[in-house]
């Protein structure tokens, strides 16, 4: 049986996975950087021949694949009008500020784009994907988890809404 897995090598989620997977399958695991398969939009669908299982790792822990999500994002933040965006050359060309947290809407639309190409790949060639694109594309959406919560009858705590007045106000609505 072949496994194919895409993530960041080095990663010690990518790691570890691997490694059980050779001692438990007797085969070795291929991987696919985030780097390659979002550099290239035909990549993926080639690396998929011959592949029984795909694995989809976190892209995380990587600046570079954080970047090219930006980059991939850029078009459709533009489109919807985000009102924090930067253009895909511009998110190239960013430096690495560790620690630091932006843009979070331009890199979701770019994950979302690529999970939709992997999901894409995947159908066309049977490849069985024991956690579907869509599906964690879904669990990085937080409005879409809980109404998938609330359908199954898991209890959620009650939303308090859009508060922009800082910690105060937050833990106001939480009274």
């Amino acid at each position: 049986m072949k496994l194919l897995v895409i993530g960041n090598p080095g990663n010690r989620r990518v790691t570890g996975f691997a490694e059980a997977w050779t001692r438990l399958a007797g085969s070795p695991a291929e991987t696919l950087s985030w780097t390659d398969a979002l550099s290239s939009d035909s990549m993926l669908s080639s690396r998929l021949d011959g592949v029984d299982v795909l694995r989809i790792e976190s892209p995380g822990e990587n600046w570079e694949v954080e970047k090219l999500l930006l980059a991939r994002g850029s078009r459709q933040a533009e489109l919807e009008g985000s009102a924090e965006r930067i253009s895909a050359k511009a998110a190239l060309g960013m430096h690495e500020d560790r620690g630091r947290i932006r843009l979070q809407r331009q890199w979701f639309l770019g994950w979302e784009h690529a999970l939709r190409e992997i999901a894409a790949a995947v159908k066309m060639s049977g490849v069985w994907a024991p956690s579907p694109p869509l599906l964690i594309r879904g669990l990085f959406d937080k409005h879409w988890c809980r109404g998938q919560c609330e359908l199954a009858g898991v209890p959620v705590p009650q939303l308090v809404g859009v508060l922009a007045g800082g910690l105060d106000e937050v833990l106001a609505a939480m009274k």
